[in-house]
């Protein structure tokens, strides 16, 4: 019985692969394909993709209802990496449905075993957009990204700091992004997963016990607010009461300062 139902399993990644496969390979690059470039996200330590003036970052991999053929709508084009300069292979493909574009799909059409990848638009963050039941998210800035409300695409990245190091890859990252107006703060008051100052006392430990220079060098912020992500937490992530219970920090908190329009992004772990 118990090989039955390993093949079984078997069977069906290998038909929702192939199905992946098929889906993403049949479309052929066009005439004039886009040349998407990779682009720095403010605000999430890590890379994007940039397609038609809009930043994209990775949201999540093929869940297992599987992705179909008419779940694609088009090839546009390739990514081009400077290390591999002649490779045109790492695909991009639109959604069918899709009308705004807030999604795209990453396949590379000619690697062992690859899973599509699927991008979202940042300029969606706090909005109310369809999410397709055949993405399995996973995004690397977790949740708390997403929910945070604010749109970082409409802010300019004035510095980024990075402390993490060694084995285990301890540190903070942090990074200050400058916005022009207010139209932040609109969406902060909006959004329910934003807190007003002050810190709560679990938070306020955290910035008065941690020794690392990143933390120290912190501004103090008078007038804003903040939002707490836990990605250790078992229970509700945002909620920072468990915030020592742990053997260490995997947390984000964001910290909006009215006076200034600035976001201070930090990462722990």
């Amino acid at each position: 019985m118990k090989k039955i139902t390993i093949l079984c399993v078997v069977s069906f990644i290998i038909l929702t692969l192939a199905g992946c496969e098929d889906s993403l390979t049949s479309h052929e690059l066009p005439e004039q394909p886009a040349v998407l470039k990779t682009v720095d996200v403010a605000g999430t330590g890590t890379g994007g993709l940039e397609y038609n003036g809009r930043a994209y970052l990775v949201y999540g991999s093929v869940g297992m209802k599987g992705l179909r053929k008419k779940d694609i709508k088009e090839c546009v084009g390739y990514v081009y990496r400077e290390d591999y300069p002649d490779d045109t292979e790492l695909h991009i493909y639109t959604l069918a449905n899709d009308k705004n574009v807030d999604f795209l799909v990453e396949y590379y059409t000619v690697g062992v075993m690859e899973q599509p990848m699927f991008l979202r638009a940042i300029d969606t963050v706090g909005k109310d957009i369809e999410v397709y039941d055949f993405i399995d998210f996973y995004s690397p800035w977790s949740q708390g990204f997403w929910d945070m409300g604010i749109d970082t695409s409409g802010g300019e990245l004035v510095s980024e700091v990075d402390s993490h190091s060694g084995l285990d890859d301890e540190g903070i990252y942090l990074s200050e992004i400058k916005f022009p107006d207010d139209s932040a703060l609109t969406q902060i008051k909006n959004n329910e997963y934003w807190t007003e100052l002050p810190f709560s006392d679990n938070i306020k430990r955290f910035f008065n016990e941690n020794g690392d220079e990143i933390i120290q060098k912190l501004p103090e912020i008078t007038h804003g607010y903040y939002t707490f992500y836990d990605r250790d937490s078992d229970a509700d992530p945002y909620d920072d009461k468990d915030l020592y219970d742990g053997d260490g920090f995997y947390f984000d908190i964001m910290i909006y300062d009215s006076d200034t329009n600035t976001l201070l992004c930090v990462v722990d772990k």
